[in-house]
């Protein structure tokens, strides 16, 4: 069976990597990106989304790790088109668990509270 290690995907990145958006939010993993595109404003969003970049996208790839979807993310200028592809692969990740049954903790996983993982747990079953 392959293992796809969904945890650096969705669990918060480190303190130092933390994505602070133009209106103040502050982003920690992939569902935080996806609930803040839900609402975010039109200015906060091209501020941070425009001709000349795509923050979200290299924060993905720099931060997250993810680069399947950097790859998909980083030519896209909409709310809607960065909205459907995070929660297209947030599902993706969170429904391979659920099908495979198998999660891989980060190594430095004792940094987590075991409340906070057995949540997690939770929510994946």
């Amino acid at each position: 069976m392959a293992v796809l290690n969904i945890s650096k995907f969705l669990f918060d990145v480190p303190e130092g990597n933390v994505f602070v958006t133009s209106d103040g939010r502050y982003l920690k993993n992939l569902m935080h990106l996806r609930t803040c595109l839900r609402n975010i404003s039109g200015k906060s969003f091209s501020h941070h989304v425009n001709n000349n970049k795509n923050d979200f996208a290299e924060w993905i790839k720099s931060s997250i790790g993810d680069e399947e979807l950097f790859s998909r993310i980083r030519n896209k200028k909409t709310i809607k088109d960065h909205f459907v592809l995070i929660d297209k692969r947030v599902n993706h990740l969170l429904n391979y668990r659920t099908k495979n049954r198998t999660l891989i903790f980060p190594e430095d996983s004792k940094k987590y509270s075991i409340k906070a993982l057995n949540k997690l747990e939770d929510y994946l079953n």
